[in-house]
């Protein structure tokens, strides 16, 4: 009905507001590892517009981490549908990240 798209909608928009208002770089991926959502920090941490970001897959992005630890953990946390946790090192940015997936 007209009422359950408004709601979710509205839903939509709090939710985007709040993620997108954490200073955290934070995204979410779909199954296919596409992304669906990237706030301003991830924007902004990747130099590349949203809309170069929304639709694009995490390893197409990120060939270099094909393979590495983070890869290996994000994939076993996709399949085992649980969460983990890990620091990784990413050469190309000379940063260390704690990654919570």
């Amino acid at each position: 009905t007209n009422i359950d798209i408004h709601e979710r909608q509205v839903r939509e928009v709090f939710i985007n507001g709040i993620l997108g208002s954490i200073t955290d770089a934070f995204f979410v991926l779909d199954h296919e590892w596409r992304f669906t959502f990237a706030n301003e920090e991830i924007v902004r941490r990747f130099g590349r517009r949203r809309d170069d970001i929304i639709g694009a897959r995490v390893w197409d992005m990120f060939p270099e981490a094909v393979g590495n630890d983070a890869y290996v953990r994000m994939h076993r946390a996709m399949s085992d549908r649980l969460p983990v946790e890990y620091e990784v090192f990413h050469p190309p940015w000379q940063r260390w990240f704690i990654d919570k997936v």
